[in-house]
């Protein structure tokens, strides 16, 4: 019997140790198979670096954005010289003809109304004032004609004292001005008399020196009845078909123009 149980507790002492030298091996060839294929992966996979976006270039501002970007500069001026409640963009005026036309800008003031036509250009600007195509050069690449903003302002001055002739019942004075930006060249001659032309900067010493020259001849009933008139003709303030009108008018006198 004691040479039985001697005999077992070697063989589950050897049994033992031969289960544990093939756990070690086991181990160690599963540790050297996962290190091999864990280099041989590290050797294939290189990491690449991530490829930078492509830059989208903003889109082309129309000829409206940039003209609207030019008038916000001149309002701001205006209101800063005259007040909120005296400065009025975008006024529509019908003519006798039926055709609306848009004003840019209207000031009121007791020396009168200031008619301001804002041209947002760069490069250089070629007009007379009595030929009614200008020229807008950016480049040798770049040059086209433009209507006169002359003339355009002249057509707004003889609507606005239709309308105020028809509405009000009298005509303030009207003084025309055109504002081009500070990084614009102008090469403009034979100005009319009475018309005011200068850059953005120039803009509220140029109206200044004219307030000092006239005399104010507009009484406080005369602004209480310009200045409803003027408030609700403003392009934000008319319905939608108003504007739509306007759009067809301007195609159609560019037809006629053949612009």
């Amino acid at each position: 019997m004691a040479a039985k149980k001697s005999t077992k507790k070697s063989t589950k002492k050897s049994m033992k140790k031969s289960m544990k030298k093939s756990t070690k091996k086991s181990t160690k060839k599963s540790t050297t198979l996962f290190g091999e294929l864990a280099s041989s992966l590290t050797k294939a996979w290189k990491p690449t670096a991530p490829k930078p976006k492509a830059k989208t270039k903003p889109p082309k501002k129309t000829f409206e954005q940039i003209g609207a970007e030019g008038e916000q500069l001149v309002y701001d001026q205006l209101v800063a010289l005259f007040g909120r409640d005296f400065v009025f963009r975008n006024v529509y005026v019908r003519r006798r003809s039926g055709f609306l036309t848009e004003i840019d800008l209207l000031a009121v003031h007791p020396t009168g109304v200031y008619v301001v036509e804002s041209k947002n250009y760069s490069g250089l600007v070629v007009g007379d004032g009595n030929q009614k195509d200008w020229e807008h050069i950016k480049s040798n690449d770049y040059r086209r004609t433009f209507y006169s903003p002359v003339a355009q302002n002249k057509g707004h001055v003889d609507a606005l004292r239709e309308a105020c002739e028809f509405y009000l019942g009298f005509v303030p004075p009207m003084l025309s001005l055109l504002v081009f930006p500070d990084r614009c060249e102008l090469q403009i001659t034979n100005l009319p008399v009475g018309l005011r032309c200068c850059r953005l900067s120039q803009l509220q010493s140029t109206i200044a020196s004219v307030v000092r020259m006239v005399n104010p001849v507009l009484t406080p009933a005369h602004l209480q009845a310009i200045v409803p008139l003027f408030y609700q003709s403003q392009k934000s303030m008319l319905p939608a078909q108003i504007q739509e009108q306007h759009k067809r008018d301007v195609a159609t006198v560019r037809s006629w123009a053949g612009r």
